[in-house]
């Protein structure tokens, strides 16, 4: 499979709990998409170079950072171009992925890609990531606190560069407050276009 087999890529981005891995899995369903996802590639990593099985968001944030530090800021987008052509899209032959942490990595996905490349922003409140994050379901999240998130914010926004995305000119913003039913809406508006 080669790149040029993708007519649509979609590339999210937001900070942790706003509600990406979400929007990304309605977007892959409904549009029957292969989906690549940074968290997962991250954990996949340092299972296979480090043998740590269940890291923590900690962990898995300083392994990030300094993937960063040793291979550029835009490491997961050479992640990205390395799977990309294992990948199997799905009927239409679209492209979800899930998630970019630094503006860098979406350039090098946009002109390997050469194809229609939609990226999103999914914002939310913090108060309401706090919340949805306990409720995920990762061990070490459950007892997560207001302090414990914004550690995690400044973390992703510094060391891994989230905030090279703050003033990226996205296709699409998604302000995710309102509820699942309201993302899937704003996600099948993004995909009716």
């Amino acid at each position: 499979m080669t790149t040029e087999n993708y007519v649509n890529v979609y590339g999210l981005m937001g900070l942790p709990g706003a509600g990406k891995t979400t929007a990304a899995m309605i977007l892959a369903g409904e549009t029957d998409s292969a989906i690549l996802r940074a968290g997962k590639a991250i954990r996949t990593m340092l299972k296979e170079q480090r043998g740590v099985s269940d890291p923590t968001s900690e962990a898995l944030g300083e392994f990030a950072a300094q993937k960063r530090q040793e291979e550029g800021p835009g490491f997961f987008g050479t992640y990205a171009k390395e799977q990309v052509t294992t990948l199997q899209p799905g009927t239409d032959e679209s492209l979800v992925i899930d998630s970019f942490r630094h503006r860098e990595g979406v350039r090098q996905v946009e002109e390997m890609l050469e194809v229609d490349f939609t990226s999103i922003m999914v914002e939310c409140p913090r108060a309401v990531r706090l919340k949805r994050m306990q409720r995920r379901g990762r061990d070490d999240e459950a007892d997560f606190t207001m302090k414990d998130l914004e550690d995690r914010d400044m973390r992703e926004l510094i060391d891994l560069g989230v905030d090279t995305l703050i003033d990226y000119d996205e296709d699409y913003l998604i302000r995710n407050n309102k509820g699942k039913r309201h993302l899937y809406d704003r996600v099948m508006d993004i995909i009716n276009d």
